[in-house]
């Protein structure tokens, strides 16, 4: 589990309310990127098992080219995951 340090100084002290939606934010983004992380090394062994990089699966997959195995439809769901938290929270993840 990652730690999570807010620091100010005394003079600007936040309101209790700046320093809980930092400390949202915070987490939020340790979350992501750990999400992240984890989702890479899922298509990383899917790229293994199936001999092929992700983008080249999801190319046939969506010309309905690979079938509907279970295998199939978790590698599909976890790029689609992968692609949601990288459009949504990039720009905030690239920021830190």
């Amino acid at each position: 589990m990652r730690k999570v340090t807010l620091r100010y100084s005394k003079t600007s002290e936040p309101s209790a309310a700046k320093a809980h939606k930092a400390l949202r934010e915070a987490v939020q983004q340790v979350s992501v990127q750990e999400s992240i992380q984890a989702l890479v090394q899922q298509l990383t062994q899917f790229e293994a098992q199936f001999g092929m990089s992700t983008v080249e699966f999801y190319t046939k997959y969506l010309a309905g080219r690979m079938g509907d195995r279970q295998a199939v439809m978790e590698w599909a769901g976890a790029y689609e995951e992968y692609m949601y938290l990288v459009q949504r929270y990039g720009h905030k993840i690239a920021q830190s």
